[in-house]
């Protein structure tokens, strides 16, 4: 299966209610977000891949986050924006996730005209879609508990993600803003904010 393919396969990530899938995660036991991975697969919200794996230590990509984020926010992400990204064409599995959160302001891309949905999303860009996908106020202050340089352009965003409980740091003391973010690590953060969401 071209790698395009299983990512569609994994992210149709939002499935219609009452759809029964059995139990994938052959790759799962025992690790830190088993729990979480597992609740999301169960409430149908998420699905593995062809060989009923998950893979949750490996790098999610810009696309597969958003897929995911525009599914667990709770802004409505209905409206679609024109893009003319030189990657997003209109029969890519991600076309919509792309444009509906453009149309939102979410995200704008790079000042190239790229998106780069299949590069690896580091932990400051997910922080910055979170930040405005739930409207949150910047938090500069939160970040000075880290040990890790901070880039000025995501402070404000991951402080204010931080100080609403969606991410933390690592037990080192960092941040790692620009490490890229885990599988495991987006759907936990996103299972976060969704509780945040409900109180």
């Amino acid at each position: 299966m071209k790698r395009k393919q299983a990512m569609a396969f994994l992210l149709s990530a939002i499935m219609t209610s009452g759809t029964t899938m059995s139990v994938f995660a052959n790759d799962i036991s025992g690790h830190w977000a088993e729990e979480v991975i597992t609740k999301w697969q169960e409430n149908g919200k998420l699905n593995g891949y062809i060989d009923d794996s998950f893979q949750p230590d490996k790098i999610i990509t810009r696309a597969e986050f958003l897929r995911l984020l525009n599914n667990t926010t709770q802004t409505s992400f209905t409206s679609y924006a024109d893009t003319t990204f030189s990657d997003v064409n209109k029969n890519d599995w991600f076309y919509a996730d792309v444009t509906q959160a453009v149309d939102k302001k979410v995200t704008t891309g790079f000042s190239d005209g790229t998106f780069r949905p299949n590069e690896p999303i580091t932990r400051a860009e997910a922080s910055m879609m979170m930040y405005k996908a739930e409207q949150l106020e910047q938090n500069e202050t939160a970040t000075n508990r880290f040990t890790d340089n901070i880039p000025v352009w995501a402070k404000g965003a991951i402080g204010a993600v931080v100080d609403a409980g969606y991410l933390s740091g690592y037990q080192d003391g960092t941040f790692g803003a620009d490490k890229g973010m885990t599988r495991a690590e987006a759907i936990s953060a996103l299972e976060r904010m969704t509780q945040q969401q409900n109180k």
